[in-house]
């Protein structure tokens, strides 16, 4: 996980570049990914066939999609301060 409790290998700046679209999913261990590598996980593949997007992962494993809710609205926060 990433600092802002992403699933991604990186960080990213509190706005997206221009011309770049933020996607941001939530969910349990399926949005997650919790049985595969973070090359197989479904964002990390939409991201790739989507030019100039980036797919935030908000999933959370083994939790409720209002636990994912809750960790963007931090990440949210941490990001826009």
């Amino acid at each position: 996980n990433n600092d802002a409790g992403m699933r991604a290998e990186r960080e990213y700046p509190q706005l997206p570049e221009p011309g770049v679209t933020r996607i941001s999913v939530y969910g349990d261990s399926f949005t997650y990914c919790s049985e595969v590598s973070l090359e197989e996980c479904w964002t990390r593949r939409l991201e790739a066939l989507l030019p100039r997007a980036e797919v935030l992962n908000f999933g959370v494993s083994a939790s409720a999609p209002d636990q994912a809710a809750r960790l963007a609205r931090r990440s949210h926060q941490d990001v826009t301060a």
